[in-house]
């Protein structure tokens, strides 16, 4: 396995552990904050696995995001930082090829 490749296994590994730690925390104290935090673990997954080519698991955790982003901009629309994120996650969606 050539270094970049071993790096990005490794990264997956790390990411999914963040993931697992941001979903206890949003499940024991759901907040706008923890939700958001959830969201970046889960975009963080997605471009690993999309670096990967495991291109349906980044779309999995993609749409995941998507749908936190999209509650929480309907529900404070004026956080410029949630309608960004947003923007930024159906950005990384579109840039995923289409499925077969």
């Amino acid at each position: 396995m050539d270094s970049a490749l071993n790096r990005f296994e490794e990264a997956r590994s790390v990411y999914a552990e963040s993931l697992e730690s941001r979903r206890l925390i949003a499940a024991t104290g759901e907040t706008p904050q923890s939700l958001r935090d959830l969201s970046v673990s889960l975009n963080k997954a997605g471009d690993v696995n999309s670096a990967l080519n495991c291109f349906e698991e980044a779309r999995t955790a993609y749409a995941e995001s998507l749908a936190i982003m999209t509650k929480l901009a309907k529900d404070f629309p004026m956080v410029e930082d949630y309608r960004k994120a947003l923007k930024d996650t159906k950005a990384r969606i579109e840039g995923l090829p289409q499925p077969s």
